[in-house]
Order: structure tokens, then C-alpha cells, then sequence
């Protein structure tokens, strides 16, 4: 398994949430090569929640 420093991730932000769930994110299992577990990094600007399309 890979290690990844979650301070040297770049979250994404998908510009159809709506108002109000305006959050950046990634999933971590992509990035360390997991199979059997997750995880996430979300940069939440004030006032916001995550929103996840799934």
C-alpha cells in the first residue's frame, strides 16, 4: 500500500452541487492503492456541506 500526506492533496470541486453543498474533496483509496478500504479529504469553505453525488 501507498503512503499519501493528506496535506499535500488537491480536493476537487464539482460545480453542479448545489448551493449550500459547495464542497471540495478525493477519495483516498484510489490514491494508496486500497481495495478493501476508503476514506476522504474534504475542504469545506463556511456554510457548506459535502455532497456526495453517490
Amino acid at each position: 500500500m501507498q503512503g499519501v500526506n493528506v496535506f499535500d492533496i488537491e480536493t476537487a470541486t464539482d460545480q453542479e452541487d448545489p448551493e449550500g453543498f459547495r464542497a471540495g474533496g478525493v477519495r483516498l483509496a484510489p490514491q494508496i492503492g486500497a481495495k478493501e478500504i476508503g476514506g476522504g479529504v474534504y475542504d469545506l469553505p463556511p456554510g457548506e456541506s459535502i455532497c456526495d453525488g453517490e
